[in-house]
């Protein structure tokens, strides 16, 4: 897992509330310059990368980099279960359609956090998986991340046991 810093939080726009006051700026040194945008915080999962990029509080820009190519996906939800924490979930839909709505029928993989610390961890709800790197297996399935609307698709992170079956 890569480590994420409050200051790459603060630069995906996710600022406390209250950090900032108008009058704050009349006291402050017109000579002194802003700091530089730390690089975007990476969460390296499954042999999968999740970078996350610029945008206001409540989006952002991924993109999710496979072993096979890149797809590019756009995070318009964060959760925020408490001030400090964000959730981006990840869910197993039987089809995925750019810009469908999301399926009533759908299965809850888990979610990637994101701690008060910029800590990330991946929380599975699918019974039996595990998130470890090399070659996974990706189940058939479909990652979504949304916002009550699919708005891209590509394999999910999670490798969970496969029945064994005879031939």
């Amino acid at each position: 897992k890569a480590a994420l810093s409050l200051a790459a939080l603060l630069a995906l726009g996710f600022a406390p509330d209250g950090a900032a006051h108008p009058d704050d700026a009349s006291r402050r040194d017109p000579s002194e310059a802003p700091a530089p945008a730390p690089p975007p915080p990476v969460l390296r999962t499954a042999g999968a990368r999740l970078a996350a990029v610029g945008g206001p509080r409540t989006s952002g820009q991924a993109t999710l980099a496979e072993q096979e190519g890149a797809v590019s996906l756009r995070v318009v939800a964060w959760s925020m279960a408490r001030p400090a924490e964000r959730k981006v979930s990840l869910l197993s839909a039987g089809r995925c359609v750019r810009g469908m709505p999301l399926p009533a029928q759908h299965q809850e993989l888990g979610a990637i956090r994101f701690d008060g610390m910029g800590r990330a961890s991946f929380d599975t709800k699918l019974p039996g998986a595990t998130l470890r790197g090399g070659s996974d297996s990706l189940l058939g399935r479909r990652l979504v991340i949304h916002d009550q609307r699919v708005l891209s698709c590509g394999p999910i992170l999670a490798s969970a046991p496969q029945p064994t079956s005879p031939r």
